[in-house]
């Protein structure tokens, strides 16, 4: 019955509209968020999932072999149907492992909002080798610099984040 619903056709560029209206409205629920925020910032990994989503439920109707419960693979599964440009997935998939290895940090170590001002040398050293670079600076403007490459993907692939 899931597959049913999901497979059944629909208006594709309807279906991206209202995912980008619903990104909208989520985002203005939840207010200004910090690049610290890896899951709910602007270009963050809700944008990400938001896409593969999105494009799922475009595009499934034609081409069900699309639909993937993990955005990993769903990621892939549009690459490989033609739907997702190789350097649209493969920036994206990279996004995804960046984000998810700091949050992955993040989580196990911080009961609170993350506020880098009061991170130990240690954590800001974890987090750095977590998300693969230099130094703690690095991983900062590594995040700034892919959330808006993301959302700058988000808005060409599933259209601009409005609230309706």
């Amino acid at each position: 019955a899931i597959r049913a619903a999901l497979t059944r056709p629909r208006d594709p560029a309807q279906t991206l509209k209202d995912a980008a209206d619903m990104r909208g409205r989520l985002e203005k629920d939840t207010g200004r968020v910090e690049v610290w925020n890896v899951k709910s910032a602007p270009g963050g990994l809700i944008d990400i999932e938001f896409i593969a989503q999105a494009l799922m439920a475009a595009h499934a109707g034609r081409n069900p072999d699309v639909l993937r419960a993990n955005t990993r693979e769903a990621l892939l599964a549009l690459r490989d149907a033609g739907v997702l440009p190789e350097a649209d997935a493969e920036a994206l998939v990279s996004a995804l492992t960046l984000f998810e290895n700091v949050l992955h940090v993040l989580r196990l170590t911080v009961d609170e909002p993350f506020k880098p001002s009061e991170a130990s040398a240690s954590l800001r050293a974890l987090i750095g080798r977590a998300a693969e670079q230099t130094s703690f600076e690095a991983v900062e403007a590594a995040l700034t610099v892919t959330m808006t490459d993301v959302r700058a993907r988000f808005q060409r692939l599933v259209g601009a984040v409005g609230a309706s």
